[in-house]
């Protein structure tokens, strides 16, 4: 699976909490200039937090649940893998952790933008 290491770097630059979680990404090059542009839309139950405060799952459209999924704003990408069953994993640089598995009936997530391949779960 593409694995879009363009996204280390970036930072949340924006949340959308609808039917979906989205989060904005971008990446700044030198002097300022924009490299990457990347929404991460997430369809299915996701899981939230760092091994020190736990984690917590979280479910698309959960309103009022989804604030732990505002303290991601702000926060720099430092690691993306994911693995051959389409699961992603995000690290931030205070070890924050936002982990997506793959779901058998809908399209867990999905990553779309400019400075990198779109990569979904289904990819």
């Amino acid at each position: 699976m593409n694995v879009p290491e363009a996204l280390v770097g970036a930072h949340v630059s924006r949340i959308t909490l609808d039917e979906r979680v989205r989060l904005a990404l971008t990446g700044h090059a030198a002097r300022g200039r924009t490299r990457l542009e990347a929404e991460l839309s997430i369809a299915a139950g996701f899981e939230v937090g760092d091994p020190v405060d736990g984690f917590r799952r979280l479910a698309p459209g959960s309103r009022v649940l989804l604030t732990p999924v505002l303290d991601l704003f702000a926060k720099t990408v430092s690691r993306v893998t994911i693995d051959g069953r389409g699961a992603l994993d995000v690290r931030f640089d205070d070890g924050t952790c936002l982990a997506v598995a793959p779901h058998p009936s809908v399209e867990s997530w999905r990553l779309t933008g400019t400075g990198f391949g779109p990569v979904s779960a289904r990819t």
